[in-house]
This record gives structure tokens, sequence and C-alpha cells, in this order.
């Protein structure tokens, strides 16, 4: 088969698929109108606001730092094991730093719900069967849509190619891949379904809140060297976004949404793996 074949097939395939999880969805009445989390205190929209920011500031902070460094002291090599491990801490510290904010304000009960943890992740992660061939099947069709216009070559995410650099060093790319199927869906769950999306149902309805999030949980995966190929991408993670956004409000838990991001991530930790 030609590569034109391979990939017609494998649309074809992953539409299949989607469809499929789809009509299951609707009949598991999985789309069934839900009763909404209760809404958040008039404040806590400036709590989301705080979040937001102590997140950058410690996510960015070691990458600064790092920066500064290569300055004073000479070019540091892009790949550079010292930047993975700046980014790790970045990451380690950025969730410690908000789960403590949240803590300290009382807003964990809320954020993460209630009921048995390890039963909302598993429902969470679950709903990966629905949630990947719809991304992945949107995200191709964008890329096809945008090619009768633009002429490009696709790219891979930013975290995917993060964790490639660092296979030739295991213990890095053990560290690496745990923090993408573990630290990293708490971090931006938290962030994103317990402080943002929370927020935005202070101002709007949940019909608005839920796409708005999405779309902002993709636009922040934005990344300038990807080019065009940021259309297929970022379609894909606002998606995914949709999905997080409308488990984490079903099952009244952020778990659940944890569960699903997991899942998602180690989906694409195991592709590297294998292949």
């Amino acid at each position: 088969m030609t590569g034109e074949e391979l990939t017609l097939a494998a649309v074809g395939i992953i539409g299949l698929w989607a469809l499929g999880a789809l009509i299951v969805a609707f009949r598991s009445n999985f789309f069934a109108k839900i009763e909404e989390k209760k809404l958040p205190p008039p404040y806590f929209g400036w709590y989301a606001l705080i979040a937001f920011s102590l997140y950058f500031i410690f996510l960015l902070l070691p990458l600064v730092l790092y920066a500064v460094y290569c300055k004073a002291f000479g070019p540091c090599h892009p790949t550079n094991v010292s930047k993975t491990i700046a980014v790790d801490i970045g990451i380690v510290l950025s969730v410690l730093v908000v789960l403590l904010f949240a803590y300290n304000t009382r807003a964990l009960p809320f954020i993460f719900g209630k009921g048995p943890v390890l039963k909302k992740m598993a429902k969470g992660a679950l709903c990966w069967l629905l949630a990947y061939p719809c991304a992945v099947f949107l995200g191709i069709l964008v890329k096809l849509f945008v090619e009768l216009f633009v002429d490009y070559a696709p790219s891979t995410q930013a975290a995917v190619q993060f964790l490639k650099d660092v296979k030739d060093h295991p213990t890095l790319f053990v560290i690496n891949a745990f923090l993408l199927v573990v630290v990293v869906p708490i971090q931006e769950e938290l962030i994103f379904r317990g402080y943002l999306f929370n927020a935005l149902k202070g101002f709007f309805p949940f019909s608005l809140a839920l796409p708005l999030s999405a779309l902002v949980f993709g636009a922040i995966h934005y990344d300038i060297t990807q080019g065009f190929s940021n259309f297929e991408l970022l379609t894909m993670i606002s998606t995914l976004g949709m999905v997080l956004g409308w488990i984490y409000e079903k099952e009244k838990s952020l778990w659940a949404s944890i569960g699903l991001h997991a899942c998602f991530n180690l989906v694409g930790v195991l592709v590297i793996v294998i292949f």
C-alpha cells in the first residue's frame, strides 16, 4: 500500500472507532443532561487568578534561572540534560505550590469533589476510548483542511518531543515518563478544570464555560516552533479538554478527569517506548 492509502485507511479506522464510541456513549446516557456541580463562591475567580499566576511563576522560574546561567557561563545545548532537569523541577514545584495554595484557601474539597478515588479514576480512564479517537479524528480533519491552503510538515507535540530527546538517558526518560503520566495530569487538571473551569462557571453557563475552558487548555499548548501543525495539535488538545471537563462535571470529582488525562498521556508514552 502507498503512503496515501495507509493514511486513508488509518483515517477510516479512527473515524469508525470515534463513531462507535459516540454511539455507545449516547446509548449509555453519557451525554444525558448532567446535574451540575454547585457554583463556586463569588471570590473563587480571584483564587483562580492567583493559582494561575503561581502556576506560571513556579513552572517557568527554573527555566529562567537556567537561561540566566547559560548567558553568564556560556551557551547551553538545546537538549542539555540540565535544561531537562530545570523543566522537571518547574513541573514539580508548580503542582506543589498550587496544591498548597488550594489547601490553605480551603478550596481543595470543592475542586476535587467527593467519592472513591480509584473508582473515579477508573471511570475517567475508560473515557479514553471516546476521547482518543474523537480528538485524533478531528485533528486529522483539520490537518487535511489546512493542507488545502498551505504546505507544512507535521510536527510532534512539544511534550512528546521532549520525552524523545531524553530517550538516550534511561534515568531521565523514566523520571519524565512518570511526570507525564502521573504529575502533569494532576497539575493540569488542578489548574484547568479545578480552577479555570470552575471560575468560568461563576460567570457563564455550563454550556459556554466548558468549551471556553477547553479552548484555553488547547491554546496554552501552542508552540511557536510548530507552525501550521499547531492547528491539528490544538484541535486534538481542545477536544480532549471538552471530554475532560465533561467527565469532571459528570462524576463530580477531579480524580475522574485526572484518570482520563493520565491514560491519554500513558498511551503516548507507550507509543514512544514501543515504536
